[in-house]
């Protein structure tokens, strides 16, 4: 369950072994810290952190400082949407009404996606209609490029360690507040 205060959720998916989306909850109070934080984990030359890029040894350094963040607030919803049959534009739309679902709760809510054009327009009718039916006029929603929204490592990590389960997915199980099949 969300609070009832101001958040920001970001949100991005892994398709490696099913599609699941996850939704990094990060109080409005804490977005600072937690961009302060993730800036930390930047190295030299790099523009952003994604897990796809790091090594190993680098990989357990950032998911056990993205875990830390679970200190001020900051914690993470797994939406597994499975391997199918349905295609997975489908399984998406049905964890982003999921994700708007949850954030209709909060005083206001702002939603930042993953920016992938392939998926812009379809995403927006689908967030669209979704804030519609949950009456949330508090709910917003926008989509970024990683390496403008720094916080949205928090979920290409989780999701990234999820995927791979075993000692990756425990390694995050302190983040994670919540599991949803959707």
């Amino acid at each position: 369950m969300l609070s009832p205060v101001g958040m920001q959720l970001f949100i991005d998916e892994t398709k490696a072994k099913g599609y699941v989306v996850v939704a990094a909850v990060c109080p409005d109070a804490s977005l600072a810290v937690a961009r302060r934080e993730i800036g930390k984990l930047v190295l030299p030359g790099q523009r952003s952190i994604h897990m796809k890029h790091e090594s190993a040894r680098r990989r357990g350094h950032i998911a056990d400082a993205i875990c830390r963040l679970s200190a001020v607030g900051v914690h993470v919803i797994v939406l597994d949407a499975g391997r199918g049959p349905e295609p997975e534009v489908v399984r998406r739309a049905r964890a982003l009404r999921t994700i708007v679902s949850r954030a209709a709760q909060e005083a206001s809510a702002s939603l930042v996606l993953d920016l992938d054009e392939t998926l812009l327009a379809r995403d927006a009718r689908t967030l669209s209609a979704a804030v519609r039916a949950s009456g949330a006029t508090s709910v917003t929603y926008s989509h970024q490029p990683l390496r403008s929204q720094p916080l949205l490592s928090i979920p290409d990590v989780v999701a990234w360690c999820w995927a791979r389960g075993g000692d990756w997915r425990r390694r995050v199980a302190p983040i994670v507040s919540e599991v949803i099949e959707v």
